[in-house]
């Protein structure tokens, strides 16, 4: 009976035994299963922000087309139709533009540049291999490096962003736009430099504006609102460059006189001269 009894506990024990190992492992296994869903989760996260997700600031290249070509493409390579949707074209995120954006670039800095753009882009400048087309690139180029140069100058950051980007025109620019706003920026621009680049982009603007005016047939009354714009637009960004690219008064920078500052000169060896009272002729 004791026999029995013995193997009736120790039996018991075992049992007990078995189930808190298979309780333990049974724990165990929910662990890791546990584990194992939230590293699948983890990798299609990466997956998908690598793949899909687009992380580049918005402007300029960084729009990406969503189809290949315009057209539909069969197998053999001949377009079906025309596909609107494969033109649509997506962005990255936005937290604010990196580049010059718009139409032209930073046309949200000025509403007299965007007027002024819409008022040749609906209208018919003739045949697409005539000068008025040209005219019309170069000077939306030039509204947008005045927008553009706007914005950099006033930007909190104090860097060159928008205008790094935008092309040398030779017939506009007395320098790329870009060393102008970095010269703006660092206030080591004499006013002397700074007069000459806009009187040279507010002439070839002009002339630009005359071009794409007779270009456009436009009547008296829409060419002297177009010439009030773009004396407006240049006017506020040149009182923008006056307030933020002169920091001394004149062109006396950092308490010194720059080498390009015109500024008289006279040859050592008239120092000791004394001055002429006399008269000339002119024949010698």
């Amino acid at each position: 009976m004791d026999a029995l009894k013995a193997l009736a506990d120790q039996t018991s024990h075992t049992v007990s035994t078995t189930a808190t190992t298979v309780s333990k492992i049974s724990f165990s296994w929910n662990y890791a299963a546990i584990g194992a869903c939230l590293a699948v989760i983890a990798a299609a996260l990466v997956y998908y922000v690598t793949v899909y997700s687009r992380t580049r600031p918005l402007g300029g290249d960084n729009f990406v087309g969503t189809g290949p070509d315009e057209y539909n493409l069969k197998p053999s390579g001949k377009a079906s139709g025309y596909n609107p949707k494969a033109n649509m074209r997506r962005e990255g995120f936005y937290g604010g533009a990196a580049e010059g954006t718009g139409q032209p670039f930073c046309s949200q800095q000025s509403t007299e540049a965007s007027q002024l753009y819409a008022i040749f882009d609906g209208r018919s400048l003739g045949p697409a291999d005539t000068v008025n087309h040209d005219d019309f690139r170069e000077f939306t180029q030039l509204l947008g490096k005045l927008c553009c140069l706007k914005k950099d100058l006033m930007s909190p950051s104090g860097i060159v962003s928008d205008t790094k980007l935008l092309d040398y025109e030779t017939a506009s620019d007395l320098e790329p736009v870009q060393e102008t706003a970095a010269r703006c920026l660092a206030q080591t621009i004499p006013q002397r430099d700074l007069d000459l680049a806009f009187d040279k982009w507010n002439k070839r603007g002009s002339e630009l504006l005359l071009h794409l005016c007779t270009g456009a047939h436009l009547n008296e009354t829409e060419v002297h609102n177009a010439e009030q714009l773009w004396n407006k637009l240049w006017k506020d960004v040149y009182d923008v460059a006056n307030t933020q690219c002169i920091g001394r008064p004149g062109s006396i920078i950092a308490g010194k006189e720059q080498p390009r500052d015109p500024k008289p000169y006279s040859p050592l060896a008239l120092m000791d001269d004394s001055p002429y009272k006399g008269f000339s002729t002119g024949l010698f």
